[in-house]
């Protein structure tokens, strides 16, 4: 059961090209440390992850397979509630996919980011689509406010979507007036979202109704009245 008033927490890995002599080759033909530049990249979406109160767990720049698969392995035993594969240039496509499929197989939200070159980006994209494994797909540099807004939206909506799991959601009486849209599918709230629907007859409320205080109910009602008037 997740903790009251915690943060969103975010998994982050980094994918590069693996092959070090084409960063060496890069960098004496154009100047660019691609490296450096991947590093900045980074430093960049931690910052602003944590300025908005996300937890970041950042496991560095990834360039094999094995390595991609562990530290998603790690990221989801530490209880994240989405996987960010930062994809700031060239990369094997194959490493990214692996990751990917050991989240969703773990029903975690995974979302792609590309930053710098859209080579590793379109490679990343074009392979989950082929073999059918579900993200959010985001392009842009972590300067950008609507890149940023993008990227924030789906870790909130991750972070509610994994905090649903394994709650109970009590319904009182049964369909309104033969209202279709007063009922739902038990199973498939509880396939998607994990939620256990659990039916109350009304006339608990009467019942419990006797027991609750009066400086409780002042206390909720103003509660309530701020909120929806």
């Amino acid at each position: 059961m997740r903790r009251e008033y915690d943060n969103p927490k975010v998994g982050l890995i980094t994918l590069i090209d693996p092959r070090k002599e084409w960063a060496e080759n890069f960098k004496k033909m154009k100047g660019i440390d691609l490296m450096e530049q991947t590093k900045v990249s980074i430093s960049g979406i931690v910052a602003f992850l944590k300025r908005e109160n996300v937890e970041v767990v950042d496991k560095g720049m990834v360039k094999e397979k094995i390595g991609a698969i562990n530290h998603t392995e790690d990221l989801l035993n530490g209880g994240i509630d989405c996987l960010l594969i930062h994809v700031p240039g060239w990369s094997y496509a194959s490493y990214g996919v692996s990751a990917a499929r050991v989240a969703q197989e773990k029903n975690t939200p995974i979302i792609i980011w590309g930053t710098s070159a859209l080579s590793g980006i379109t490679a990343l994209k074009g392979a989950l689509d082929e073999v059918g494994l579900f993200y959010k797909l985001v392009i842009g540099n972590p300067e950008e406010l609507d890149t940023l807004n993008k990227v924030l939206s789906f870790i909130k909506a991750s972070y509610v979507f994994k905090s649903l799991k394994n709650i109970t959601l009590g319904i009182f009486g049964g369909r309104s007036m033969g209202m279709f849209t007063t009922s739902i599918d038990i199973a498939q709230y509880n396939k998607i979202f994990g939620i256990d629907i659990e039916h109350i007859d009304e006339l608990e409320i009467v019942r419990v109704a006797k027991h609750v205080s009066e400086e409780k109910i002042e206390k909720y009602l103003n509660k309530l009245l701020y909120y929806i008037f």
